[in-house]
């Protein structure tokens, strides 16, 4: 499988760390990096654990930062398997 389009959505997750990113930029972002990934793998264990990691970072005491971050990691652990 190509893991073109999860590259894209790491790139564009880690441009978001670098500014000053808001709640709204989440949570578009996160939607753009599910859809990315459901296109990508049709492992729904590999979805299966992206939703764990998501429900983790929906911590209303983390920062969006930290939430993207979170997600990121999950990301680029899996990338090379796609």
């Amino acid at each position: 499988m190509s893991n073109v389009g999860i590259k894209k959505v790491i790139e564009v997750g880690l441009e978001l760390m670098q500014s000053s990113l808001t709640e709204q930029q989440y949570n578009i972002w996160l939607e753009y990096s599910k859809s990315m990934l459901e296109l990508v793998s049709k492992n729904k264990y590999i979805m299966m654990n992206y939703m764990k990691v998501i429900l983790k970072a929906s911590d209303p005491n983390l920062e969006p930062y930290q939430r993207i971050g979170m997600c990121l990691r999950y990301l680029i652990s899996i990338q090379s398997i796609l």
